[in-house]
């Protein structure tokens, strides 16, 4: 059973999200309209301000109707599950805090329990948000990875050329770009135009392949001196698959050798990490050296401040 298939038929986190709805809004209500039951049933002292504690109360229920509407495209509005699992954190290790530093709350043991039963659910969904697109990248991959050679048929360049014609021709550079906001592939962008005359004398065609629009593509490579630059548009990232370009890991975007390479480009080479489209940020780019559909050489990135090594592919011709 494939990936897709297995994750498509997973109820859990729906089921969860739609639990965490109904809960988050029926306690919510029972706070706002009935703010001293929750006291008298657990014989607890009452607060002396009920409209903190009624405000706690339209927050909870904002979350619950947050998870009702997460639960039609979890995927797409996962943002909301983590900003209700971060509240919930961060309140647990305030309440914590004025624990240990004996400012002994009432409340603190109901909130406890009210907060915890709900912090391992949240983060498995988050957990399952994070694993989803990985899996689904393994799906593709072994979808497009079998036949190479159609699927690069079918994308243009352009200047209207098939991928498939041009490698026919002469050895293509194709270079997988993040997003061009992205400052590695600036740097990236600069060496290419650096290296251009040497490209011609070697008849290697360079092919930049990116998912963003056409006119933001004009846009930033007129800004690095390359007008006149082939590149591919590839939106829903299959070209990617194809090469077996995966998304990247948390190391391999945010570590810390990807926020020391971005300070030195930024200190040493004044290059800045710009807007970001709707490109998917957490895709990792590639370098291949393609003629008559076969890989003559190829470099996958271990992190995405991996230096593109165009020197080792410039003599490998």
């Amino acid at each position: 059973m494939n990936a897709s298939i297995k994750i498509d038929k997973d109820k859990s986190v729906k089921v969860l999200l739609y639990i965490a709805a109904l809960y988050h809004i029926f306690w919510g209500l029972s706070v706002i309209c009935f703010p001293h039951f929750w006291f008298y049933w657990t014989s607890i002292d009452m607060i002396n301000y009920t409209c903190i504690w009624q405000f706690i109360g339209i927050v909870e229920i904002v979350f619950g109707l947050g998870f009702f509407i997460s639960s039609f495209n979890i995927y797409k509005h996962w943002i909301i599950v983590f900003l209700s699992a971060l509240i919930k954190t961060v309140a647990l290790i305030g309440f914590f805090l004025f624990y240990f530093n004996n400012e002994k709350m009432s409340i603190f043991n109901f909130m406890l329990i009210h907060f915890i039963i709900w912090l391992i659910p949240l983060y498995y969904i988050l957990y399952r948000i994070y694993n989803f697109n990985y899996l689904l990248d393994e799906h593709l991959i072994q979808i497009h990875q079998a036949d190479r050679a159609s699927t690069m048929q079918m994308y243009y360049t352009n200047k209207g050329d098939s991928l498939a014609d041009l490698n026919e021709q002469q050895p293509v550079l194709l270079i997988f770009l993040r997003h061009l906001g992205c400052s590695f592939c600036k740097e990236t962008l600069t060496v290419v135009a650096k290296k251009s005359e040497i490209f011609k004398e070697k008849n290697i065609n360079v092919v930049l392949v990116n998912m963003s629009d056409g006119a933001i593509c004009e846009q930033v490579f007129q800004q690095h001196e390359l007008d006149d630059i082939t590149y591919i548009i590839d939106k829903e990232s299959m070209l990617y698959k194809t090469f077996q370009l995966r998304r990247g890991k948390f190391l391999q975007l945010f570590g810390w050798k990807v926020w020391k390479r971005a300070i030195g480009l930024k200190f040493k080479k004044n290059i800045n990490a710009g807007f970001v489209d709707d490109s998917d940020i957490y895709q990792m780019p590639g370098i291949f050296l393609v003629y008559k559909n076969e890989i003559l050489h190829e470099y996958q990135y271990k992190s995405a401040a991996d230096k593109a090594p165009i020197e080792d592919f410039l003599k490998s011709v």
